[in-house]
């Protein structure tokens, strides 16, 4: 089962993702800085990482570089993606230059992330066609069930590390 990193500082975002890709099988962690997740990075073994853009004191593209140099610094690969509601070609650039796979533009289709992040991990993630057409409803709305989110995903035992 992979273990997913996810770091932004939107606990809305981290609440949809988590539950989202935890149906699929992954083990999901969440953070809501660069300082948490790198902690995390340290204490946890993670084979994904999908990190924010735009985030307070550390920015998404000082993350990716810290996080695939620890994964380096152990003698592995680490593939990231990144995301933003911000999507211009100087962004897509300096994520593609810290190493991460793709910038994603928020909203995005979650089964599109679904489908590179299962063949970066050598395909553990499970997706059932039905929970796919789910996953996309909830990435695209994802503001509009956040509570329905988060109360599904209180009965999960992933939480959000502050």
């Amino acid at each position: 089962m992979p273990t997913l990193l996810i770091t932004d500082d939107q606990e809305g975002v981290l609440a949809t993702l988590g539950f989202v890709l935890s149906q699929h099988g992954a083990r999901v962690l969440l953070a809501k800085s660069g300082a948490i997740a790198l902690g995390i990075f340290e204490s946890e073994m993670v084979d994904v990482a999908l990190i924010d853009l735009c985030m307070p004191v550390m920015d998404g593209i000082t993350l990716c570089r810290k996080l695939r140099q620890c994964a380096a610094d152990q003698g592995r690969d680490l593939p990231v993606w990144m995301m933003t509601a911000a999507h211009t070609n100087s962004a897509v650039l300096a994520a593609q230059q810290a190493g991460a796979i793709a910038l994603l533009k928020k909203p995005f289709e979650c089964s599109e992330l679904l489908r590179q992040m299962e063949s970066a991990v050598s395909g553990h993630l499970a997706t059932p066609p039905l929970l796919a057409e789910r996953t996309t409803s909830m990435c695209v709305e994802g503001e509009r069930s956040r509570s329905a989110v988060a109360s599904e995903r209180a009965q999960t035992s992933n939480g959000i590390q502050e």
